[in-house]
């Protein structure tokens, strides 16, 4: 029995344990998601986005700050000397950016439907302007939990992105530094 407590302790340890070189947003690369008295299951974990954006950093990051506004992200960072911007601890419940949840989300079903849209859903998300030449480029970090917030407490689910959202960003951003969205 002893086992089974330390398993998913030394798991949960190794699962939130990344690797993260100077300059990049963090992301863990790989989730712990079932715990059994034999078997730790876990799932790899996408690299963040990292787009070209054919402007200066400085016009890029303007750009994001006002797609940033638009998607209603609540203030959080905002670094122009680095190029960070975002909200590393917020929630919304149904929608995000005139979306539901679920365009942007996969949280598993409910009763109702996806998790997404009926569930709290707990969000971090961050972008940085990487300087490249007279270019930019741009990475998106987007985490999220969701909480049946109905009767009883529950724990949060780990959700992953459909990037769908990373890719919205990516083509607001060009069409506001005026390259257009290109696919």
């Amino acid at each position: 029995m002893r086992r089974f407590f330390l398993a998913p302790l030394l798991a949960g340890a190794a699962a939130c344990a990344s690797s993260q070189s100077p300059g990049t947003l963090a992301a863990p690369s790989e989730r712990m998601v079932a715990v059994d008295d034999q078997n730790i299951y876990r799932t790899t974990v996408l690299p963040n986005t990292k787009a070209p954006i054919p402007a200066p950093p400085g016009r890029v990051f303007a750009a994001l700050k006002a797609v940033y506004e638009e998607l209603e992200i609540p203030p959080g960072t905002y670094d122009p000397t680095t190029g960070r911007i975002g909200n590393p601890d917020f929630w919304k419940q149904r929608r995000l950016g005139g979306q539901p949840m679920s365009s942007y989300l996969s949280c598993g079903e409910s009763f109702t439907g996806p998790a997404a849209n009926n569930y709290r859903i707990y969000i971090s998300l961050h972008s940085k302007v990487h300087p490249d030449g007279q270019a930019s480029q741009l990475e998106t970090a987007f985490h999220a939990q969701a909480q049946n917030m109905e009767g009883t407490s529950a724990d949060r689910i780990p959700c992953g992105s459909t990037g769908r959202l990373e890719e919205r960003i990516r083509k607001a951003v060009l069409l506001k530094v005026g390259a257009g969205a290109t696919p």
